[in-house]
């Protein structure tokens, strides 16, 4: 078993600094975190009207790096510039890490003396980064991984990205779902602190998470840490007006997410197809939809759900499918899929009667991260030319 610190940039390094998950992997990586340490939620009453969202003169933060908006880079190419730092990745993009090989056009986000911060994308999500650092064996490539989001960053706090779990009946009440990878005391729901700003349009949303005091060593020899990744919590954000068909902006993201469009679509319907903040989604969709073995159009039917797994902190299922259409694979009537509990609706016989585009590779294992999305005329289409049909 692994053990690894719950700090957040603990996650995120141990997700992405470096190592390559298929998307379904990092998905049962962050629900055994979750499962690991613990979740609950806490009320938190806010006034919409009361202080205004700091949001929009915050410092920015992705991974390794701070900045402000005004230094946001724009000019691609940095590979090509004439000093040592560029060099080094040049080599990583020739060939010397296999991961980034043949990716062009990138931004050089931060430079120190001695570090040097790349991106490789389009903001605020950019899909690779790299870090050269100066050592004695002179600039060379440290760390690579899946990208990171300009997140903001008010009064020293990296903001927490957040999905929609729930709306009260009345419409006052956003229950918000967090990812914050700390284990210690106080509980984490007591230190979350959503800021809540509110229009005629829109509702933006700025969750911080208050500091804990730091713990103890541990004692000499002993590794200090939980048997998990991370953990999630939830907390509630009320509101002085019904939400209605108002949008729900988080505003953890530069410039900002749509955490809640204004048709009401949200984390709570399944499936969704966004990423949420427990996700590291190392496979980006659509641009590597056409490497799955499998792809189908196709209804479920069955729902099966076998006993907890205590090793995996989740209960292994199956899921029965009528295939419609198959753009990719065998042809076949049907097909059964396996996967997890925390990969269903909430009551999982729910899934029944849905239609979806599922893509999967060799072993038939349910992804997320957009790889199972439902059904729409437009994505089948999509999958239709992605896959030479």
């Amino acid at each position: 078993m692994i053990y690894v610190t719950c700090s957040r940039d603990d996650v995120h390094r141990s997700i992405i600094g470096g190592m390559r998950f298929a998307p379904f992997l990092v998905a049962v990586a962050v629900a055994v975190a979750t499962a690991g340490c613990g979740a609950g939620t806490a009320r938190v009453v806010t006034d919409s009207g009361a202080t205004p969202s700091p949001a929009a003169a915050a410092e920015l933060a992705c991974g390794p790096s701070r900045l402000s908006s005004e230094d946001i880079p724009t000019e691609r190419g940095a590979e090509d510039r004439p000093d040592d730092a560029s060099a080094a990745l040049r080599h990583a993009i020739a060939g010397g890490t296999p991961d980034l090989a043949g990716k062009r056009g990138w931004l050089e986000l931060t430079r120190t003396d001695d570090r040097a911060h790349f991106v490789w994308g389009d903001a605020p999500a950019y899909a690779w980064d790299a870090v050269v650092e100066h050592g004695q064996q002179g600039w060379t490539i440290t760390g690579w991984g899946a990208g990171c989001t300009l997140r903001r960053v008010v009064d020293d706090e990296e903001l927490l990205e957040f999905s929609i779990e729930k709306v009260s009946r009345d419409g006052r009440t956003l229950t918000l779902r967090t990812l914050v990878g700390v284990c210690g005391t106080p509980e984490p729901k007591d230190r979350l602190d959503p800021r809540v700003m509110a229009d005629d349009d829109r509702v933006e949303i700025s969750l911080a998470m208050r500091p804990a005091d730091p713990e103890p060593s541990p004692p000499p020899g002993v590794v200090a840490g939980c048997p998990a990744m991370g953990l999630s919590a939830t907390v509630e954000a009320a509101l002085d007006q019904p939400l209605g068909d108002r949008a729900v902006h988080d505003m953890s993201v530069f410039p900002y997410r749509v955490a809640l469009g204004s048709s009401g679509s949200h984390a709570g319907s399944w499936p969704d197809p966004r990423v949420g903040p427990a996700v590291s989604c190392v496979s980006e969709y659509p641009d590597r939809l056409a490497e799955n073995e499998h792809a189908f159009d196709a209804t479920v039917t069955g729902v099966h759900v076998g006993p907890r797994d205590e090793d995996a902190a989740a209960s292994p299922a199956t899921l029965t499918l009528d295939l419609h259409e198959v753009f990719t694979g065998p042809d076949r009537p049907s097909e059964t899929m396996r996967t997890w509990d925390f990969m269903l609706p909430e009551e999982p016989q729910d899934a029944v009667g849905v239609r979806l585009l599922v893509a999967a590779g060799e072993t038939l294992d349910l992804k997320g991260c957009g790889y199972t999305r439902p059904y729409s005329a437009a994505d089948a289409e999509q999958w239709r030319e992605a896959f030479g049909r």
